[in-house]
């Protein structure tokens, strides 16, 4: 069946093409240039020994084509996806130094594949959205199933995976690596082994190599090359030299090519010629920039700083006109300028061109790297790339502009999940720029709260609340004190106490409805008072929670509030109400694509409260353990635990219930404050025990009449209805029902009914 692309694109007037997902979560947004395929080069050479090589690796775990700079792992890679001898379509990711974000790398890999075949990323993509999820756990098992399910296999490249840096990176494709189906072939080109399991790879046979030896030109492919492509008209001895000096070196041999053309006696510059690879780049780049016209040359140096090439940008770059003619007439020269989309709009140099062009900037022209990397950033910074924006900035070393734009961007980026590109960006100023900016710190704090870092997150919350801070901060927070207080109220790293004062103080200090911190101040506020047992007083933050948060682009907490809400709700024997809150919640979550993320995990408690109340026990069992499975912060994992443990009980789950008694364990033994939560885990625990009792003479502990009262509580009659069914007062089914709770261990009207069916005390 066809599906309708879920990319949409956006085109700015000074910027490369971007797209953006509306699966789930607003994502990165990315470089639609690094998703193509390099266009082929009129002067490439055929080289179908090595195509057949690549096709060869399919139903293998792993492709690795590594050699150093110039052997043409594009240029090869590039002329497999256009050659039409494989029908398998190509999925293509250029990387560059930005990508180091898990998160980024992601959303680049299953968007890539996403074009390929629609069936891919439909889950894993939502997945990636939810702020939290495991990479490992939730995201990649999701996308190795939707490889599996494809009826049609698919190749992924992924170029210059050398600019890969990040162990979570390294950890998670090593995941795909081991789990991948036959359905897909894993390309990956680097310069270097990556750290992944190459050798458990190759003593299974999984992984196929293309290395710089292989990568090498023939004698005939250096003929073709210089004599049919580039029509130098060289006789068989002169090539035979340059193959020789060169040893196949595919970028050597262009380099040959650029000194040589136009030259009227060839034969004796090819004489001349000699020397290792280094060698061969020290005196053909000497040899190829002193060529070019001095206007030229510096245009090439002052644009060697740039990843990627637009007209506007290097007009922006070398603060001059005329960018776009000299991208073409560069390319026309076949001057190592690769072309990243069909309408020749962005470029990028030759690995190798632009490494030996930085190199001349920074002998010749030091000083100007500073000033040209200023105006780089101020380019994209103007054209809404804060990520490159903010990598020239630190490049040039200009701190308060790298702060700036950190205290500009870092709430969309940290709201998108991209927390470790702006961990990147924080680890890249000095110290004690950080220690000393309190945007910076709070930043610090809130990228240790992403982490479940609850130690890290105090010693900066700490360095914070040393700083002097007057009015609102510099990224829109109104005081430093709401910002500290708020991680506090959110984070509940220190318990229920601390998360209570904490939502009182963000409320003290805004007072205003409309304040976007009042919604997270109301949720935590009520959930406090709701872990401390104070159920009645939850109520009212609760619900100003819900009402308040209507408007906020915060979805998490819409969701948590609507839940917490079901739960008092359900508490009052107010089910449909309950039910109501669940639904909407839900909806949310499946809108929005949060469906794995552990910061809405609480709908899920109340699905299981809701479908235990209907006797799904089934049902109720699979809510409460997705809730417990993705809770990560003590508190609410306590708390999930706690709902959990009931259900487990009523399927007999002993072994199961153990466990949960040994992990919340753990948790107390960090002396956490937890409020109510251990006084329900002991009932419940209790309540093993007694059940255990019951089961061999269960109608010893309640009396006739209590069994009656708790045969009615299993309906919807209120207590002074269950009175007037029994021909007693209101009272007395208050004391029955304070007596069988008791006896059975349980603290609510649910758990008691639960408990009963399961012993057959009721129907």
């Amino acid at each position: 069946m066809a599906r309708r692309s879920h990319l949409h694109r956006v085109r700015g007037s000074a910027g490369p093409e971007v797209t953006g997902s509306d699966l789930g979560r607003p994502g990165p947004v990315l470089l639609e240039t690094k998703l193509h395929v390099p266009a082929p080069s009129p002067t490439s050479v055929p080289r179908p020994h090595l195509l057949a090589l690549l096709d060869a690796g399919a139903g293998r775990q792993l492709t690795l084509v590594k050699a150093p700079t110039g052997f043409g792992k594009t240029t090869l890679l590039a002329a497999w996806c256009a050659s039409g001898s494989d029908d398998r379509p190509f999925a293509w990711v250029s990387l560059g130094s930005v990508d180091n974000d898990p998160l980024r790398l992601w959303t680049y890999l299953i968007e890539a594949l996403h074009r390929v075949d629609p069936a891919v990323g439909v889950g894993s993509l939502a997945a990636l959205r939810a702020p939290g999820v495991s990479l490992l756990d939730v995201v990649l098992p999701l996308l190795v199933n939707e490889l599996d399910d494809l009826a049609r296999p698919v190749v992924l490249v992924v170029d210059d995976y050398h600019m890969v840096e990040s162990e979570e990176c390294h950890r998670s494709v090593a995941f795909l690596v081991e789990h991948l189906p036959k359905t897909a072939q894993l390309v990956l080109s680097t310069q270097s082994n990556p750290p992944l399991p190459l050798g458990r790879l190759r003593a299974r046979g999984q992984l196929l190599e293309l290395q710089g030896a292989d990568l090498r030109f023939t004698g005939d492919e250096t003929a073709a090359l210089l004599n049919d492509r580039l029509r130098l008209k060289l006789d068989p001895a002169d090539l035979a030299i340059l193959h020789h000096r060169t040893e196949g070196w595919p970028a050597g041999l262009h380099l040959a090519a650029l000194t040589l053309k136009g030259e009227p006696n060839p034969h004796t510059r090819v004489a001349t010629f000699s020397g290792s690879h280094q060698h061969v780049i020290d005196y053909l780049g000497t040899e190829l920039l002193d060529a070019q016209p001095p206007q030229l040359r510096g245009f090439l140096l002052r644009t060697s700083i740039l990843e990627r090439l637009s007209a506007d940008l290097c007009d922006a770059v070398t603060n001059g006109e005329g960018a776009a003619g000299v991208l073409r007439q560069l390319e026309r020269a076949n001057l190592f300028l690769i072309p990243l989309d069909e309408r020749r709009e962005w470029y990028r140099y030759h690995h190798l061109f632009a490494d030996l062009l930085r190199h001349q900037l920074a002998a010749t022209e030091p000083e100007l790297i500073p000033v040209l990397h200023r105006r780089a950033s101020a380019w994209y910074r103007q054209a809404g790339f804060p990520d490159e924006a903010i990598h020239h900035a630190i490049a040039a070393g200009d701190v308060g502009e790298v702060g700036e734009l950190i205290a500009r961007h870092w709430i969309s980026y940290v709201d998108r999940w991209l927390i470790a590109t702006v961990r990147d960006w924080l680890r890249a100023l000095p110290g004690a720029v950080v220690r000393s900016d309190p945007v910076l710190t709070l930043v610090s704090a809130w990228i240790a709260l992403a982490f479940h870092e609850p130690a890290e997150m105090d010693r900066w919350l700490a360095i914070a609340e040393q700083l002097p801070s007057e009015g609102p901060l510099a990224d829109g927070t109104p005081s430093l004190e709401v910002g500290i207080a708020s991680l506090r109220a959110i984070s509940g790293f220190q318990g229920i106490a601390s998360k209570l004062a904490a939502a009182r103080r963000v409320l003290e200090l805004q007072t205003d409805p409309a304040s976007p911190w009042r919604p997270a101040a109301c949720w935590a506020l009520g959930y406090g008072l709701y872990l401390s047992g104070r159920t009645a007083e939850a109520r009212a933050p609760s619900e100003e929670a819900v009402r308040i948060s209507e408007d906020s682009p915060v979805i998490t907490t819409r969701v948590r509030a609507l839940a917490l809400l079901g739960l008092i709700e359900d508490d009052r024997g107010q089910g449909d109400a309950a039910a109501a809150h669940e639904r909407r919640a839900s909806e949310l979550v499946q809108d929005s694509g949060l469906s794995e993320s552990p910061t809405v995990a609480c709908s899920n408690t109340l699905l299981g409260r809701i479908r235990m109340r209907r006797g799904d026990l089934d049902g109720a069992l699979a809510a409460h353990e997705r809730a417990y499975a993705l809770q990560r912060y003590p508190v609410e994992r306590f708390h999930a635990l706690v709902e959990l443990l009931p259900v487990r009980l009523a399927r007999g789950d002993h072994a199961g219930v153990e466990a949960l008694v040994a992990e919340a364990g753990r948790l107390q033994a960090t002396g956490t404050d937890f409020g109510v939560l251990p006084q329900r885990l002991r009932a419940a625990t209790q309540r093993h025990d007694v059940a255990e009792h019951q089961m061999a003479e269960p109608s010893e502990l309640l009396s006739a009449r209590e069994v009656d009262v708790l045969r009615l509580l299993s309906g919807p009659l209120s207590q002074r209805a269950i009175g007037d069914a029994l021909f007693i007062s209101r009272d007395t089914v208050k004391s029955h029902t304070k007596a069988l709770y008791r006896k059975l261990g349980v603290s609510s009207r649910e758990e008691a009914v639960v408990l009963a069916r399961r012993l057959g005390l009721i129907p």
